[in-house]
């Protein structure tokens, strides 16, 4: 019997249009009445992952920027994983070399740093963190005791990202987790952050077994979740790597594929 359901907020339960379908909405709702854990596990910050659960009217916890910050239903901070200040430096001098575009993000996304103007990466911070970032090609000095939990490498060529993503790995993979966290996103975060680590932390605190656990996932940094639970959905329009992961395919993000997921493995319709 399924007793937590962990899933993805961009390509899986948001719809291109960022909209979450009335009977998706219906169903979470009927999820959580049966005392199931709905958890949104996203690459965003509280600020505009908090803006979904009030959408769905639950109170839930969530596993934010990839597992770096964890938030209990309450909204409580119960952990905050960092990146290494001489670290953060030296990726920030890496994609400035390279030209990659690379936001450094400060706690749950309380301020963040660009290295170059870029509109796109500038709307992404406005639209999916409800942050204006600032612009500025070095970390600000006096501001090492801030923590930075993200950094994220952005490209709207989406072909470039895989081979940006293979530099990226073969020079920090030591120092951070890199993952592709979408078609034109890379996140680097500290290392043991995912997902799947921060599944596996509320899963452990409220007794849960995995394979008690249903996942529902379309990109890189929802393979760790995928892996660990005992249910993996992959979305139709998932990234190849993950619907290789997976259990299960469901429907695309823009065919209400987590209700398709939720009807077929709890509500067994």
């Amino acid at each position: 019997m399924i007793k937590l359901v962990a899933v993805d907020l961009d390509g899986t339960l948001l719809t291109d249009e960022m909209k979450i379908p009335a009977e998706t909405k219906n169903l979470i709702k009927e999820v959580v009445k049966k005392q199931i854990t709905f958890v949104i596990a996203t690459g965003r910050p509280y600020k505009t992952a908090k803006k979904v659960l009030e959408e769905l009217e639950i109170d839930q916890p969530m596993v934010l920027h990839n597992g770096s910050i964890l938030r209990d239903e309450t909204g409580k901070l119960r952990i905050c994983r960092e990146i290494p200040y001489e670290t953060c430096r030296e990726i920030m001098d890496f994609c400035n070399q390279k030209q990659y575009v690379c936001s450094v993000v400060y706690g749950d996304c309380d301020r963040a740093i660009v290295n170059m103007k870029d509109d796109f990466t500038v709307a992404m911070h406005r639209t999916n963190h409800a942050t204006e970032p600032e612009i500025s090609e070095h970390l600000t000095e006096g501001k090492e005791a801030e923590a930075v939990t993200k950094i994220i490498v952005t490209d709207e060529r989406e072909e470039l990202i895989d081979g940006m993503l293979a530099e990226l790995q073969a020079a920090f993979s030591e120092k951070v987790n890199v993952m592709k966290s979408g078609k034109y996103y890379i996140d680097l975060v500290p290392l043991g952050a995912s997902k799947g680590f921060g599944v596996k932390i509320l899963a452990e605190r409220l007794g849960i077994q995995n394979r008690q656990i249903m996942a529902v996932g379309d990109s890189g940094n929802d393979l760790s979740m995928l892996n660990f639970a005992g249910c993996a959905v992959a979305m139709a329009n998932a990234e190849t790597q993950v619907k290789e992961c997976a259990d299960h395919t469901t429907l695309s993000n823009n065919e209400q594929g987590v209700a398709a997921a939720i009807r077929k493995f709890i509500m067994n319709a």
